[in-house]
């Protein structure tokens, strides 16, 4: 798992598990501790939206990283907060991240580092990520850099790269572009194509 050697630099962590197993990010709830000599915590099937019991959760079972998407991290700051809970790290996805939601963490936990992830399911899991600390300008965070063994590009119309700070479609490539979906070939021909920047045989994903 890409993540551990990059963010978490190898260490053993306590990771909670609480996103469904239908969705792809919770394979790094549970195999990114399980590679590092970390440990996966599980949460009761009834804890979903109860703010109250999640903080428990995390502060009882001496949870070192957490996964949330920002409307739920904001959820959280506001209805219990963070502080005391001894958490080292945010894994934030699924929408745009904005700074005060990470102004609000750092206030509340010093020293908290917050990792804004991007990746659409067609590239399981993430394909970007940028550690908050180094966004200081305005607006949502940008969704940061290619992971390892992933490209991204932004193209026009005509598929070539467009200039920096100029609009277009981004196409990720790499290891975690799926094969397609399943039964739809008219789909996943439109969708996954062949990558005109990478080795023969390998196919990039039109986010659209």
């Amino acid at each position: 798992v890409w993540v551990v050697s990059d963010v978490w630099r190898g260490k053993p962590l306590r990771f909670l598990h609480r996103m469904s197993l239908s969705f792809d990010a919770s394979n790094l709830e549970i195999y990114g501790p399980l590679t590092s000599g970390g440990t996966v915590v599980l949460t009761p099937s009834r804890t979903g939206i109860d703010m109250d019991e999640l903080r428990e959760l995390v502060t009882g079972g001496r949870i070192d990283v957490l996964g949330v998407t920002p409307p739920v991290l904001r959820e959280i700051l506001a209805v219990r907060g963070l502080a005391g809970t001894g958490l080292r790290w945010l894994m934030c996805g699924g929408e745009a991240l904005e700074p005060d939601l990470v102004a609000e963490c750092a206030a509340q936990v010093p020293g908290i580092e917050v990792i804004n992830f991007y990746g659409p399911t067609e590239t399981c899991v993430n394909s970007t990520y940028l550690p908050a600390r180094l966004h200081q300008g305005p607006g949502p965070l940008p969704i940061g850099s290619p992971i390892r063994d992933t490209s991204v590009y932004v193209v026009d119309e005509t598929l070539r790269p467009v200039p920096d700070g100029e609009a277009g479609e981004l196409l990720i490539g790499g290891a975690g572009v799926t094969r397609g979906y399943h039964g739809l070939p008219g789909l996943t021909a439109e969708r996954f194509i062949p990558d005109p920047f990478g080795p023969p045989g390998a196919r990039l994903y039109r986010t659209g």
